[in-house]
């Protein structure tokens, strides 16, 4: 099976459905449950479903190795709760803190072996301060995971053997005995 197993209209509507239901679901709740990097992860998820990058252990822990990262940094930089005003206010804390977290969020997740690259663009929006207090982290996390449940249902709905969890391990064959040694 491939692993790109998606039409441009499939991606449209997908994308579209993803930002419109987080979004409604932002404006009801008045809470932050949509940011940038959630459309990275949407094409990721929808486009190569049966990538490792697209399983859900690689999303939900990519994204939550990202915002605790980032918010760690703001601790540390001593910016927790200040929201960054416009790009030009890029002052050399802020600056330090979102290297910090980039190098802390990619050191963990190849560590961890969790492959999902839209997460940098997660650990950046939180230390450049689009999401500077701890009560919106959640919110951020639980837009994850519906973006996941929604995946697994529609992706198990087409068929398609998409993971619970992570991906399951190719099977391989034990080398015959007169080869081991």
């Amino acid at each position: 099976m491939s692993a790109h197993t998606s039409s441009p209209l499939f991606l449209f509507l997908t994308g579209a459905g993803v930002c419109l239901g987080l979004g409604a679901l932002a404006v009801l709740l008045r809470m932050p449950m949509i940011f940038p990097s959630l459309g990275a992860s949407t094409f990721i998820l929808f486009y190569a479903p049966m990538m490792p990058t697209a399983a859900p252990r690689s999303t939900v822990l990519g994204h939550l190795v990202a915002l605790l990262c980032g918010y760690a940094s703001l601790a540390i930089f001593g910016l927790l709760g200040v929201p960054l005003v416009s790009s030009s206010d890029l002052e050399p804390a802020r600056i330090l803190a979102v290297g910090l977290a980039l190098g802390l969020t990619c050191g963990i997740k190849g560590a961890l072996n969790i492959v999902h690259p839209p997460a940098g663009a997660t650990t950046m929006i939180v230390t450049l301060g689009l999401l500077p207090h701890l009560w919106q982290l959640p919110m951020a996390l639980a837009s994850v995971l519906l973006l996941v449940a929604g995946a697994y249902a529609v992706h198990r709905a087409r068929g398609l053997p998409y993971p619970m969890w992570a991906p399951r391990k190719a099977a391989v064959a034990p080398e015959p005995l007169e080869k081991r040694g």
